[in-house]
């Protein structure tokens, strides 16, 4: 390939790849983060003189997602208007998972057999992003809402760990009950931790 056809071909190409990079959106976080971790132990003993130790842990997460798309402004490619814009969401939940506990300590997940022992909430949140290009009158790049953002997930947290209170102590009064009847033990009682 000649010289002048390499040239050629890099004036081509280096601008439509700039394009693609700048008008692509942008991931800027994409984070599962556990807030809050609560466990408490239960011993399930069986009709003929058998015991196990299960443990119960109730996880409290908090998902956040936040993207930019849009381009700034570039009279060369004919954009005249910077369309930055900033989306988010924040999604918030709780989950039982119960264990079998090994005398070795060793943690067995135990909902494979019994699923109705896991069981997932989810947290509502209502704070959301502005995605209305009319309701601005100047873009907003994940920069600029970043505090907002950071607002909105300082809250997400302190709601999943408010909840995470709240549901697992009314749980775990009605879960020995629960447990029983699908472990098909002789009774289950809480073993504290």
């Amino acid at each position: 390939m000649s010289a002048t056809r390499k040239i050629l071909r890099a004036v081509v190409l280096v601008p439509l790849f700039l394009t693609a990079l700048v008008v692509a959106d942008q991931e800027r976080r994409n984070l599962d983060e556990e807030v809050m971790h609560r466990e408490r132990r239960f011993l399930a003993r069986y009709s003929d003189g058998t015991t196990e130790q299960y443990l119960v842990s109730y996880r409290g997460f908090v998902k956040q997602y936040m993207k930019e798309s849009g381009h700034g402004v570039n009279p060369e490619y004919d954009w005249f208007v910077d369309t930055h814009q900033c989306h988010w969401s924040i999604d918030n939940r709780i989950i039982r998972e119960v264990l079998l506990v090994h005398r070795s300590d060793r943690r067995i997940p135990y909902e494979i057999r019994h699923e109705t022992l896991s069981k997932r909430w989810n947290v509502p949140f209502t704070s959301k992003d502005s995605d209305s290009v009319l309701t601005r009158i100047w873009p907003d790049d994940c920069n600029d809402a970043w505090e907002r953002f950071e607002r909105d997930v300082n809250k997400a947290r302190y709601r999943v760990k408010g909840e995470l209170r709240r549901i697992s102590n009314q749980d775990l009064v009605q879960l020995p009950d629960i447990m029983k009847q699908e472990l098909n033990a002789a009774a289950v009682a809480d073993g504290g931790l």
